[in-house]
């Protein structure tokens, strides 16, 4: 229906996010030991946990939000943390939902925290986000050019993002290390949907089996099921 292509729309593009924004932190994660790699890759994974809560209508609209749509987008942060907050295996694990869209400068949402206030693993998952929305294609623009990406974490350097983190993805941005990245992660998409689709072929042709198996026999039953006859009395 299309109610669920909606639906597989929205979790499909979701989950192709949060696995982009997940393999950046593990791939910085791998090049700059600064925290624990096991937090930084659990938090990157649950970060935008809070977005299931936000209706579809708003995810994917197609033109600018309103100011009332941008303040309901914005509830994911504390959703998500709300939604994580009991959750004790991974030590504070509910950061990076709540603060990933909070700004060195202070700017951000939804405590306009400012620099070191903002907890590492949520400074490092903000700049993989705002990496993978820029060269993500949306509804409403194409992907930005690399070149414009570059400048972006330029000019946005102590303002949007932590100075050093913006620096060390600069760096590989121009070691070319990044664009490799998402070079391999986009060769994974399309066998991972492939997998998918025959899953859901599979599962299809297995109901409709037992739909073709079930039918039949309540039919069986139904004709074997002697009719009663009324006894004649003795006269």
């Amino acid at each position: 229906s299309a109610a669920k292509s909606v639906h597989h729309g929205f979790v499909g593009g979701l989950l192709e996010h949060t696995l982009s924004v997940t393999n950046l932190c593990n791939f910085y994660a791998s090049a700059y030991p600064i925290l624990k790699w096991d937090l930084l890759i659990a938090v990157a994974m649950l970060h935008d946990i809070g977005k299931i809560a936000i209706p579809h209508r708003i995810l994917n609209k197609p033109s600018r939000l309103t100011d009332l749509e941008y303040a309901v987008i914005k509830r994911h942060t504390t959703i998500g943390s709300d939604i994580l907050r009991d959750i004790k295996s991974v030590e504070n694990v509910r950061l990076g939902a709540l603060y990933h869209h909070e700004r060195y400068d202070g700017s951000g949402y939804p405590n306009g925290l400012k620099g070191d206030e903002i907890p590492l693993v949520a400074r490092i998952i903000g700049i993989a986000d705002a990496y993978d929305a820029m060269t993500s294609d949306r509804k409403y623009r194409k992907h930005l050019p690399e070149e414009v990406v570059r400048d972006e974490f330029r000019k946005c350097a102590g303002k949007q993002f932590d100075p050093f983190i913006s620096s060390v993805m600069l760096r590989m941005l121009e070691e070319g290390s990044i664009q490799k990245l998402a070079k391999e992660t986009e060769e994974k998409k399309p066998a991972a949907k492939t997998t998918a689709k025959k899953e859901t072929a599979k599962k299809t042709e297995k109901a409709e089996k037992t739909e073709k198996t079930e039918k039949p026999k309540k039919a069986v039953k139904a004709e074997e099921k002697p009719k009663k006859t009324k006894k004649s009395k003795k006269q």
